[in-house]
């Protein structure tokens, strides 16, 4: 892991004491990139055991998920199916464009349907949107629903928690007072938090970065996750999201998901000039964005030594 840990030379972060380094975990895997790879990693093991042939997985127009997991059917053999908030928009966007080579079926379905998603009954309106669909798609008429491997959106279930904190586990991340990560659906966060415990990094404060527009809900999936994989695994802690070390921020969404700002890409593209470091206005040009700004409010104190992690998701 040390491999590709970078530091970053910056004015603002010498007249403020703080010393930044970014974990590229972009470049920690050809295809399946930065955290997707963790979130993957045992729901992929676990397909395999229950002997499933296809994954079927969720998402927006813009979800690296959705990419991640067409790339990771094509490399491990499996079938994939995303099912796409919203109404198709052609030309497909690269998202979606490299995710159909991939040989992902993509199917799009209505926001208020879509919300179903977590319901008991989304099996079922599934079947029935599928099975209309394979009037129109050869490939579905043959398609056996247990066979299907259902992962979540953004991936985020126990067993991606389970990967995620694995990105702590290196002796390195003692040297730092401070990790921050953006946060969509809430894995990677919950991951770095349960890691931080596992991994006994006491002194070390996680901050997540919300790319969602009122993303506060985001505390209580991560105490969820917390529930599942700290308490049960590990001893009982009992703690929460703010009680092991963590806090959220929640001013550097931009209107949204994947929405932008002139502001934004302003940073990013001056950013990318100065430092080598590539961005994207969905997830990590919001991460770094908020990191500066930050600093220029003084959040940090004297002295720190910050991690910023790079999640990947370069198109």
């Amino acid at each position: 892991m040390k491999e590709f840990i970078q530091s970053i030379e910056d004015e603002l972060f010498i007249q403020n004491n703080i010393s930044v380094d970014v974990l590229r975990l972009d470049l920690a895997h050809p295809l399946l990139q930065g955290n997707k790879y963790y979130k993957l990693k045992y729901n992929l093991q676990e397909a395999k055991n229950q002997q499933k042939t296809t994954l079927l997985t969720f998402g927006g127009a813009f979800s690296n998920h959705i990419l991640a997991t067409s790339f990771a059917g094509k490399m491990y053999d499996f079938k994939t199916i995303g099912i796409i908030r919203g109404e198709e928009t052609p030309p497909l966007n690269s998202t979606l464009k490299l995710a159909k080579e991939n040989g992902m079926m993509l199917f799009y379905v209505d926001r208020s349907t879509y919300q179903q998603k977590n319901t008991p009954d989304f099996i079922a309106i599934l079947k029935n949107i599928l099975q209309e669909k394979s009037k129109e798609n050869l490939d579905l008429i043959n398609l056996d629903f247990d066979n299907l491997y259902i992962i979540p959106e953004g991936g985020s279930n126990d067993l991606a928690i389970k990967g995620t904190m694995e990105i702590l586990e290196n002796e390195v991340f003692n040297n730092y007072s401070h990790v921050c990560v953006c946060a969509g659906t809430g894995g990677t966060l919950a991951g770095l938090v349960a890691g931080k415990y596992l991994y006994q990094l006491e002194n070390q404060q996680i901050i997540g970065i919300s790319v969602l527009k009122n993303g506060g809900f985001l505390k209580d999936e991560v105490n969820n996750f917390l529930e599942n994989c700290i308490k049960a695994p590990f001893g009982g802690l009992g703690a929460t999201f703010g009680g092991l070390g963590a806090t959220l921020e929640l001013d550097y969404h931009f209107g949204g998901y994947a929405k932008s700002k002139p502001e934004l890409i302003s940073f990013i593209e001056h950013f990318m000039q100065k430092h080598q470091i590539p961005l994207e206005f969905v997830y990590t040009g919001k991460l770094f964005y908020a990191v500066f700004d930050l600093v220029k409010k003084q959040y940090f104190p004297k002295n720190a030594r910050l991690l910023i992690i790079h999640t990947g998701g370069l198109r």
